[in-house]
């Protein structure tokens, strides 16, 4: 299998091009420094005299090509930084082509309004549309709401643009545009759920619903979508809303299936080698599987289970005490207003105190979907 490598693109600069300062971008002078501030991004970085220069020439106005030649004057091996620099700019979102700019303040080719918890998005293509079936992964998500994100795609030279909420996020290859977009939806969505809290970890549904917890790696997401070929619905992989009640509801986002789980599920999920292959920000590969996961109410727990992945061993189903499970719960959590309130605790422990808290203790999937199965009685 050969995977996509975002590296394999043309040169950005070859030709020249103007460029405009992101919003929310400013250039702080110091006694003996330089830095750059990014808004959106919350990030200062240090620039040298070289790089202090050429951000200056370009956000003044002038093209690349212009500011490479004046530098090659004074120093021929000077001449590449220009586009190193720019690239790594675009890149960051610290600036975006000016054209592009222009055209994110028309009307967009295409809009996409999404619903997720209540909140609504919506993601708008300009210019040329993203590769072929990207803006399919969050077809699922579409909804009615009244949108207070907005998630803007512009193509340039190849890559995308991707601006939120008005904050450049950077330029990226066409394997890495949807995971970005996935990034900028769950992190505008932490930021704004304020009733409850939000958790990491995996919901399923049936006759009985399960949260799945653990640490990175012990398996949550290739679980949850076993289960939901085995009678279950996968309500989310990811990301689960907790009401003040402690009921729990799934942020349906599109599973993001890592390598390591692809041959684990290649024989349950049908045209799994199929589907495309996209790159994340930390380089890791994922396929993305919407038609995998279903939307739910929120609904009381029946059981929240820890899992322990280990090298060999069979599955076995282990008790675990609530004031544990609570523990490892709020471990994940994370509150808009960056804290949980002792009410909310409370409604968590009436809620886990009702439900079965334990730990799963596995090595292979079929094991460990054989001993959540028979934690659901025969109807």
């Amino acid at each position: 299998m050969r995977l996509p490598l975002s590296q394999d693109q043309p040169p950005l600069l070859a030709d020249p091009a103007r460029m405009v300062v992101s919003a929310g971008v400013e250039r702080l002078a110091f006694a003996d420094s330089y830095g750059l501030f990014h808004q959106g991004r919350q990030d200062l970085v240090a620039l040298n005299a070289t790089a202090d220069h050429i951000w200056q020439a370009i956000a003044a106005g002038r093209d690349t090509g212009e500011v490479a030649a004046e530098l090659a004057a004074q120093d021929p091996a000077a001449a590449p930084f220009v586009a190193d620099a720019v690239e790594q700019w675009l890149a960051g979102g610290w600036m975006l082509p000016a054209d592009v700019a222009v055209a994110l303040e028309g009307e967009p080719h295409a809009c996409l309004e999404l619903c997720i918890l209540d909140i609504g998005f919506s993601i708008e293509t300009y210019g040329a549309a993203p590769p072929a079936g990207v803006l399919e992964i969050f077809q699922p998500l579409a909804g009615a709401a009244a949108v207070r994100h907005r998630l803007q795609v512009a193509e340039w030279r190849g890559r995308y643009v991707l601006v939120i909420d008005g904050f450049c996020r950077g330029l990226f290859a066409p394997d890495a545009i949807a995971p970005s977009l996935k990034g900028g939806l769950t992190n505008r969505l932490t930021a704004s759920v304020a009733d409850g809290f939000l958790a990491h970890g995996a919901l399923v549904a049936g006759p009985r619903r399960l949260f799945l917890s653990g640490a990175p790696g012990a398996g949550k997401s290739t679980l949850a979508l076993a289960l939901g070929q085995a009678g279950f619905q996968c309500l989310s992989d990811d990301i689960i809303h907790v009401d003040p009640r402690g009921h729990m509801r799934g942020a349906p986002f599109p599973p993001g299936l890592k390598t390591g789980a692809w041959p684990l599920l290649a024989s349950v999920i049908d045209g799994l080698d199929a589907v495309p292959i996209h790159r994340r920000a930390d380089g890791q590969f994922v396929r993305f599987l919407p038609s995998q996961v279903s939307r739910g109410d929120a609904g009381a727990l029946d059981a929240f289970v820890v899992l322990d992945r280990r090298a060999e061993g069979p599955a076995e189903i282990l008790p675990l005490s609530g004031l544990e499970a609570v523990h490892v719960l709020l471990a994940s959590a994370f509150a808009a207003a960056g804290r949980i309130s002792a009410e909310q605790v409370r409604g968590l422990a009436a809620a886990f105190a009702a439900a079965r808290c334990l730990t799963l203790r596995y090595s292979d999937l079929p094991g460990a979907v054989r001993a959540l199965r028979a934690l659901v009685p025969d109807e």
